[in-house]
């Protein structure tokens, strides 16, 4: 696996889902938490967003992961592609919203 430094990735590198993010969605994406970190494939929630980009109640899910991550503590992320059928745009209750 590759490190941000390897690959010459500025931090604070995202490249956000085609199309823009989508509130309470859940993603599969490329991340890494620190220049030497190397990247890892990971799920991500995208909770709320301000102006566009996930803002509170984000997160990173993984058993790889014993602290608490969330959107503005990647170094670089990339998303791979939406998980559908669970939250976001693919929400059939709009119940808690």
């Amino acid at each position: 696996m590759k490190t941000p430094s390897e690959l010459r990735i500025k931090k604070g590198t995202v490249i956000p889902p085609k199309g823009g993010w989508v509130k309470s969605t859940y993603y599969i994406v490329w991340a890494s938490f620190s220049e030497g970190n190397p990247i890892h494939k990971y799920i991500f929630y995208s909770g709320f967003l301000n102006n566009g980009e996930p803002a509170g109640y984000n997160g990173f899910l993984s058993t790889n992961i014993s602290d608490k991550l969330d959107y503005s503590s990647a170094y670089h992320l990339e998303v791979i592609g939406e998980i559908s059928g669970i939250g976001g745009s693919d929400t059939t209750s709009d119940y808690y919203d």
